[in-house]
C-alpha cells in the first residue's frame, strides 16, 4: 500500500474501504448458511424454544448496514492511526479480542441489568449487536432505542473517521 500511495493519484479512502467491504463480502455468505441451520433446528426440533423464520429477519439488512458504516469509520480511524503509529496493527489485534469479550455476541444483552446496561450503548458495536441477538436468537423485534444508538454510533463512526482522515490525508505521503 505505502508504494502505492507514493507512486499514484488515487483516492485514498479506498484503501479503508476495501478492507471494510472484503470483510462484509466475507461475511455476507454465512447468512444463508444460519437461516438454513435455523430451518433444519425448527424442523428437527418443532417442540423446542426456537425463534424459526419471522418477519423480523427483514430487519437483518438494517443492521447490517449500520454495522458496515460503523466498520467503515472505524477503518478510517484506525488505518490514519496506522500512518502515524505502526504498531497499530499488531496492537489492533489485541484491541479487537478484547472488545469481542465487551460485546454481546458470547453472551446475551439481558445479562446486563441497572446502571450496567449503559456499557451496552457506550459500545459502538452494542446496540447493533444486541439488535442483532434479538432476531436471530430470541426472534423478536429489536427495539427503537437499538435501532437509534445502532445509527447514531454509524454516523458518528463515519463523521468522525472520516474527519479524522480526510483532515491528515495530506501527511500520507510524506509518514508512509
Amino acid at each position: 500500500g505505502s508504494r502505492l500511495i507514493l507512486n499514484q493519484a488515487f483516492p485514498r479512502m479506498l484503501l479503508p474501504y476495501s478492507s471494510a467491504h472484503s470483510a462484509l463480502r466475507q461475511f455476507l455468505p454465512t447468512m444463508p448458511i444460519y437461516i438454513g441451520i435455523v430451518l433444519i433446528g425448527k424442523l428437527i426440533f418443532p417442540n423446542a424454544n426456537l425463534p424459526g423464520l419471522n418477519w423480523n429477519y427483514l430487519l437483518i439488512p438494517l443492521v447490517l448496514i449500520s454495522l458496515a458504516l460503523t466498520s467503515f469509520g472505524l477503518a478510517l480511524f484506525f488505518a490514519t492511526l496506522n500512518v502515524y503509529f505502526r504498531d497499530t496493527t499488531k496492537l489492533l489485534n489485541y484491541i479487537l479480542r478484547i472488545w469481542l469479550y465487551a460485546c454481546p455476541v458470547l453472551w446475551l444483552p439481558e445479562v446486563l441489568t441497572g446502571w450496567h446496561r449503559a456499557f451496552l450503548y457506550v459500545n459502538p458495536l452494542g446496540p447493533a449487536l444486541a439488535a442483532n441477538s434479538r432476531i436471530w436468537i430470541e426472534g423478536s423485534t429489536p427495539t427503537a432505542a437499538q435501532f437509534v444508538a445502532m445509527f447514531a454510533w454509524a454516523l458518528f463512526a463515519m463523521l468522525f473517521g472520516g474527519y479524522f482522515f480526510l483532515t491528515r490525508e495530506r501527511e500520507f505521503a510524506i509518514r508512509v
